[in-house]
């Protein structure tokens, strides 16, 4: 086995090599059905992907989070590091058939820290189910830890391989997962045939009823969200295998949308409205400012949520006042935060003092020594940097500031 192993590892990086030193192949041809994948084979890999790479970094995501297992190589995937993702190669690769059904396949690769990791991403572009029609197919990674996925495809069964060794005599993972392809989609299947099952997605437990091999009927199910840098909650019907009717979505217990499927396609998804959030965790405000006013979106950037901050600037009073002292909380032991780059932050101090710093004049002014944890110029010390940056186009910030100095005679200034 162990000689296998390291010939598997070989001829990875010996491709590797050849995609730099020779000249890409373009293929039309496909494999055909029942077989295995072992390695990468160079002669297949065709031209490098320019113009449609976002658009394979999300289906690459949403194909990596219906992953029971993370890959290894995870850390590079996380928003900490979200410029590693620039580091992502796309390239043609021969397609696929499997049930009759023809995949678009892409080869990636990315060499990150002491590792290279590559797979193949395989696609049904026919399809707009787009949670059920993508499938990394393949994956290898050779490092410290070295880490393989493949497949064994016979008919519309698939039976994926995974393995994990830090050397060849010291395997750590031995496992295998299954799939199902219908209607050229990626469905769950189960050796049980019918019942109530749970397994662990990413550690987090997912548990609900299958009949016929095929989840069906209701479920609770842990899914990693690379949108949310987070596990989301997600409980509703499955319908032989597709997700059907309402799915309520919980962030770190928050619910916060609906996501409305039929017959496996999602038709809508829906956000709840802020003020029945707020009010469901009127104990928990920290949830809310942690979860839902500061997040990033898919391509790992600031995304505010302004109309949270309004509720907070509408509802405070002396009495009142968990939500600001909550946000006044989360700038102060995020501002040296690696999840935030230094004008993230800047930015996230502005929108929190323009929040704030009217509601503190209003109701604590007798207070001051109080304000900020004592420490204000934590947050108005950003001003120049808030100026350069036309105040983020928030119209009574430049107000807010110059009161502050004038107010409080602030030296700095």
């Amino acid at each position: 086995m162990k000689y296998i192993l390291l010939l598997f590892s070989f001829i990875s990086l010996c491709c590797k090599e050849n995609i730099k030193d020779s000249e890409q192949i373009k293929t039309t041809k496909s494999f055909i059905e029942n077989f295995t994948i072992d390695s990468i084979e160079c002669k297949y890999i065709g031209d490098k992907i320019i113009n449609k790479r976002e658009e394979l970094i999300q289906e690459l995501k949403l194909a990596l989070e219906k992953e029971h297992d993370r890959p290894e190589i995870w850390d590079f995937m996380t928003v900490d590091n979200k410029n590693s993702w620039n580091l992502l190669q796309f390239f043609d690769y021969k397609n696929l058939i499997i049930n009759n059904i023809t995949y678009k396949t892409y080869y990636f690769d990315i060499n990150y820290e002491d590792g290279f990791y590559e797979g193949l991403l395989i696609i049904n572009e026919k399809s707009d189910k787009i949670e059920y029609r993508n499938m990394v197919i393949f994956q290898n990674l050779t490092s410290e830890v070295n880490y393989y996925k493949k497949p064994i495809i016979k008919d519309y069964f698939i039976e994926f391989q995974y393995k994990t060794f830090s050397d060849i005599d010291t395997i750590t993972t031995n496992r295998k997962e299954y799939f199902i392809v219908k209607d050229g989609l990626f469905l769950d299947y189960f050796k049980s045939k019918d019942g109530i099952t749970e397994y662990e997605n990413y550690t987090k437990k997912s548990k609900g009823n299958i009949q016929n091999h095929l989840k069906n009927g209701y479920w609770e199910e842990s899914i990693y969200s690379f949108k949310n840098e987070g596990y989301n909650l997600e409980k509703g019907n499955y319908k032989l295998g597709l997700r059907d009717g309402d799915w309520i979505i919980s962030n770190e217990n928050l619910q916060v949308s609906i996501k409305t499927y039929k017959n496996g396609k999602l038709i809508t998804e829906k956000n709840k409205d802020v003020s029945v959030i707020i009010q469901e965790n009127k104990s928990t405000p920290e949830k809310v400012v942690g979860n839902l006013i500061f997040t990033k979106d898919s391509n790992d950037s600031l995304q505010i949520n302004t109309e949270v901050l309004e509720y907070i600037s509408n509802n405070t009073t002396r009495e009142n006042s968990k939500y600001l002292f909550a946000l006044e909380d989360y700038g102060e032991k995020n501002k040296y935060s690696e999840y935030w780059t230094s004008d993230e932050i800047s930015k996230i101090k502005a929108y929190i003092f323009n929040t704030t710093y009217p509601l503190r004049k209003k109701y604590w002014t007798d207070k001051f020594e109080e304000w900020y944890g004592g420490k204000p110029e934590n947050y108005i010390g950003d001003s120049d940097f808030w100026k350069k940056n036309n105040y983020y186009g928030l119209p009574k910030l430049e107000e807010y500031v110059r009161d502050f100095i004038i107010t409080h005679h602030w030296t700095q200034y």
